[in-house]
């Protein structure tokens, strides 16, 4: 079945105003054939009924729903990343002396570059609205949602590259994910931090704690990002080198995460421990023993994020990868 994924951004203020925000919050959000609705919200509908103007659950305007190409558009919006995610791009791609000097401009505009998107994101009307005074027994995040006639959503890879979370909802039951990680800057970037501190804040015991597939430290990682590392990861670094070796020398090509390396930020419960999830990561990289040695996808153009056409050719390029 497939599932797609976006988030919606909440800046912490009732107007989402970028200028008056405090804190932020990536919200993660699902579509497949059955339902469209927000993980982080618990708040499900249809499928059919995604894009119709709702209030209360009932449809005000008969305009259908929401087209496909539509959604493909907001799951894929990678240009509504936010200023700060533009800027990174150009962080990762500069010499370390460059990165040195932009650093302490970096820190002085941090926040405000986290919640500004110069291309807004796609915005619908809001199936979950209620109105402008929702139920006073939803909780906040759901209340906060509900009050809003219209939806923004964008690209999942705003918060994370490897979208985990839909697969760590409960009711799936997820004993196996296989990740496939095409991310550009492969072995700096924190997807691995991000999912386990989701993993964390959504109560999901059976997360392989401390699974890291890459012993380099992530570039400007956030002050939550930090604080997750120092918690959980002390001792850590040992594995996560050996991991990094295999996968760098030994041209190991899958790393297995099958148990704990590190202890659960979660409070301890009487009983057993629950069987993590196995994690089977495989990234692309390039593999000296196939057709072209010389071959790295992270540098090849037609890899880009915005080529839209494949040669036979470069396609078994890549599949030689694997």
């Amino acid at each position: 079945m497939p599932i797609y994924t976006a988030v919606r951004h909440f800046i912490g203020t009732d107007d989402n105003d970028p200028n008056k925000a405090q804190s932020h919050q990536y919200q993660w959000f699902e579509f497949n054939p059955y339902e469209v609705g927000s993980i982080d919200h618990g708040a499900w509908i249809p499928s059919w009924a995604f894009g119709r103007p709702m209030v209360n659950g009932r449809e005000q305007l008969k305009i259908g729903e929401a087209h496909f190409g539509g959604i493909i558009g907001a799951v894929s919006s990678a240009f509504c990343a936010s200023f700060d995610a533009m800027i990174m791009e150009l962080y990762t791609a500069v010499p370390s002396a460059v990165r040195s000097a932009m650093d302490p401009l970096l820190d002085w505009i941090e926040h405000g570059t986290e919640v500004s998107h110069p291309i807004p994101p796609y915005t619908l009307h809001n199936p979950f609205y209620i109105g402008e005074q929702p139920s006073a027994s939803q909780s906040g995040k759901l209340a906060e949602l509900e009050s809003k006639p219209l939806l923004s959503l964008m690209d999942a890879g705003m918060e994370n590259n490897l979208p985990f979370a839909p697969l760590l909802r409960p009711e799936r039951n997820v004993d196996v994910i296989v990740c496939l990680d095409s991310s550009a800057n492969i072995d700096i970037m924190p997807w691995f931090a991000r999912a386990e501190a989701w993993a964390g804040d959504h109560g999901v015991e059976r997360w392989p704690w401390g699974a890291r597939p890459w012993s380099a430290d992530p570039l400007r990682p956030s002050k939550a990002e930090v604080k997750l590392d120092q918690s959980t990861l002390s001792g850590t670094r040992s594995v996560r080198e050996s991991v990094n070796k295999r996968i760098r020398d030994d041209n190991i090509r899958c790393v297995v995460f099958d148990q704990p390396v590190a202890s659960s930020p979660l409070p301890k419960k009487n009983g057993s421990l629950p069987r993590p999830i196995t994690i089977l990561y495989i990234p692309l990289l390039p593999n000296a023993k196939f057709r072209d040695p010389d071959f790295d996808p992270e540098t090849a153009d037609f890899c880009g994020t915005f080529n839209d056409q494949w040669t036979t050719e470069q396609i078994n390029l890549l599949a030689d990868l694997a």
